[in-house]
């Protein structure tokens, strides 16, 4: 039945709305009539049914467990459309989206039933719709290996390590030792597993005498070595891993809401209390 798959409310469909379906049923054939689905299904079925001398049981087995695939399928996408109709803003352009691009969007997607992982895919078809957006086929192939767990894992590094535009020019999480990962409840494997996904790269980076965080454009952190300290082999770290996001990580990054943890800086401080001296300038 296909009224049970899909969930949108075709009445209160808004005119952007209407564009994003009429462009995804011209460009993938992906249908949204219940009456279009009763009239291509039974010309399917008998066309199909025509052919056969006789289905013996396992080719039944075989047809109903590729039709619940599909049917699973399915579903998935309607609820990633749903989603992303409500994201759709003024002035969006569903038109614009390249046949192709939907066809590998959809390919991508048809398998995730995760809400959170839906929300993402959602945001990637609205944002196609917008003139200054293009989501690449990358971005696609990334995203649909990542897991829940991956994603989680990136959310609690971005929440608890975004320390913004620092000295070391990107976005991405120090590194410093076993405590600090601990302290702020990430896992090293998990880091190394979005290395090998292609979300991370490790840089080997010194810690300087000094080197600074801009939190914003009145605020600024900044950690000054400790004058005993000043010309030895530091006592925590002489080099540091800095684990910062590649450009499809960045990508990722603005499909994920994350709130900054406050206290980011405060377990920074805590890791390099040793050495370092941490002061905050407020313009």
């Amino acid at each position: 039945n296909m009224d049970s798959l899909i969930k949108i409310d075709f009445k209160s469909l808004s005119n952007l709305g209407i564009a994003l379906l009429n462009k995804i049923e011209k460009g993938t054939g992906w249908i949204f009539s219940t009456e279009t689905a009763k009239k291509e299904g039974y010309k399917n079925l008998i066309d199909e049914i025509s052919k056969r001398e006789d289905i013996n049981p396992i080719d039944r087995a075989v047809i109903i467990s590729q039709f619940n695939k599909i049917k699973r399928e399915h579903r998935n996408e309607a609820q990633i459309i749903d989603k992303s109709i409500k994201l759709l803003e003024k002035g969006d352009n569903p038109e614009r989206i390249s046949d192709d691009w939907l066809i590998k969007f959809f390919e991508s997607c048809k398998n995730v039933s995760d809400e959170e992982l839906q929300y993402i895919w959602a945001k990637i078809l609205a944002n196609e719709c917008k003139e200054e957006k293009n989501n690449s086929f990358k971005l696609l192939r990334t995203i649909s290996e990542l897991s829940k767990n991956e994603i989680d894992a990136i959310i609690k590094i971005v929440k608890e390590c975004n320390y913004g535009v620092s000295s070391f020019e990107a976005i991405g999480i120090l590194c410093l030792s076993n405590n600090y990962l601990e302290n702020i409840n990430v896992k090293y494997e998990e880091i190394v597993e979005l290395e090998d996904i292609g979300i991370m790269k490790r840089e080997t980076i010194s810690l300087e005498d000094e080197f600074a965080f801009k939190v914003n454009e009145n605020k600024i952190i900044k950690f000054i070595k400790k004058e005993e300290k000043k010309g030895k082999i530091l006592k925590l770290v002489n080099f540091a891993e800095f684990y910062r996001f590649t450009s499809i990580g960045m990508e990722l990054l603005e499909l994920i809401n994350v709130k900054n943890d406050k206290t980011q800086f405060q377990k920074l401080e805590n890791a390099l209390k040793d050495d370092y001296n941490m002061i905050i300038l407020n313009n």
